[in-house]
């Protein structure tokens, strides 16, 4: 059944703004610092399965991500998964944003099996909500198409850098995803050999 979810306090949203506001501006110490200190008041205020709450985590889980502290940032990925399957549902925009980073994370730390499982799920399921075009469909696919190149996957993993690239050409030219997507595509086929 349908329930209303509890509104958050006007001033815990401007905190919880500001806290990304710090991370936007790679001030991870600081955001880290102040979302660890939101957290708990976000549970107490609305519980830990409400969208800001998730959102929170899944902030927080990328904090530790750029700090290299990529088991903290794997557990905190994977909690907001967990609750955005449980109160969200599987595709919800979040969760698949959660989903997405959980496998990033995985991926760095080298459990690409893991990692490829959760983001071949996360790339269907952005295609089919969002299309094959849209920014966080091509993210995922970047994501995917390195890690498979990475663990000797190597005709895949430039298919789908193909196909990201191809599909990129619609962002603006000066756009970082499409940067990445290139320079990750440009990588793969220096690094295969000419039969690529």
């Amino acid at each position: 059944m349908w329930k209303r979810e509890r509104a958050v306090p006007k001033d815990l949203i401007r905190q919880i703004d500001q806290a990304r506001a710090l991370y936007d501006d790679e001030q991870y110490e600081r955001a880290e610092a102040l979302i660890r200190a939101l957290l708990p008041l976000c549970d107490d205020a609305v519980g830990s399965d409400h969208r800001e709450a998730i959102g929170l985590r899944n902030v927080l889980g990328s904090v530790l991500y750029q700090q290299r502290e990529l088991v903290g940032s794997a557990l905190l990925h994977r909690e907001a998964m967990e609750l955005g399957i449980g109160s969200l549902g599987r595709n919800d925009r979040l969760t698949l944003s959660c989903a997405h980073n959980y496998a990033a994370a995985l991926a760095v730390m080298g459990r690409t099996d893991e990692s490829i499982e959760i983001l071949r799920d996360t790339l269907r399921r952005r295609t089919r909500k969002l299309g094959a075009h849209h920014e966080e469909t091509l993210l995922t696919s970047n994501t995917l198409g390195a890690t498979l190149f990475s663990t000797g996957a190597i005709g895949p993993g430039i298919d789908l850098l193909r196909q990201a690239h191809a599909r990129s050409s619609r962002l603006p030219a000066a756009h970082p995803l499409r940067h990445d997507i290139k320079n990750n595509l440009e990588i793969a086929l220096r690094n295969s050999g000419p039969r690529w």
